[in-house]
């Protein structure tokens, strides 16, 4: 498994891997993990949203809708997705707030 992508990136070339714990990332490769962080997390919340739907769709009875809300799943999704956004535009502090978003929203899960 990886996360967003950077532990896939870091198995196909070991040195990077060393070099990230090491703090020596050149500003261009440091660009270039961060913008495929976000287009990963981009594509695991468009997969969320997905999820959610299917769950909606599902007969109550299957899910234990106290725990698990397919709203709230989506509501996470969409805040994934928008924390996914902001971090390709650098906007930061935006994504920070998105991210707490998503982990509250998700919190049955």
């Amino acid at each position: 498994a990886s996360f967003c992508g950077l532990e896939l990136r870091c198995q196909r070339s070991p040195r990077m891997g060393c070099r990230i714990a090491e703090g020596e990332l050149s500003t261009e490769e440091s660009e270039d993990l961060l913008v495929a962080l976000g287009r990963n997390l981009w594509a695991a919340a468009d997969e969320l949203l997905e999820v959610s739907a299917l769950l909606a769709a599902a007969p109550l009875s299957a899910l234990d809708v106290r725990k698990f809300s397919p709203q709230g799943l989506g509501a996470a999704a969409l805040a994934l997705r928008n924390a996914a956004d902001m971090m390709l535009d650098e906007d930061w502090e935006s994504a920070m707030g998105e991210l707490e978003v998503a982990s509250v929203s998700s919190e049955g899960f």
